[in-house]
């Protein structure tokens, strides 16, 4: 299973790697804090609607501009992974999970 995952906080966020992988998790914290510790509000490219779905809306693999993509809120527990699609030439941040 892993170690669990924390936020730059010390937060959990999940009690290991394979819950994300079980569709869209609810997190026990948010990941809203970028590495250094400040938070880091906004939205994050997913490309995909779950966490164990195949990116199908990634701007062109993530290479072109025109189009839209799926989008996660950094600042939720419940929208972190879908929130919706926005527009492929906004500049969005990714999430990086360490295991």
């Amino acid at each position: 299973m892993g170690d669990p995952w924390v936020n730059t906080t010390g937060q959990l966020v999940v009690a290991g790697p394979a819950d994300l992988g079980t569709g869209l998790p609810l997190l026990g914290a948010a990941i809203r804090w970028d590495a250094a510790g400040n938070p880091a509000i906004g939205r994050v490219w997913t490309g995909a609607p779950t966490t164990d779905a195949l990116g199908s809306a990634t701007c062109g693999d993530w290479s072109a501009m025109p189009g839209g993509a799926v989008v996660g809120a950094s600042t939720s527990v419940l929208e972190w992974f879908d929130d919706g699609l926005d527009l492929c030439s906004l500049d969005f941040g990714v999430s990086c999970f360490e295991p």
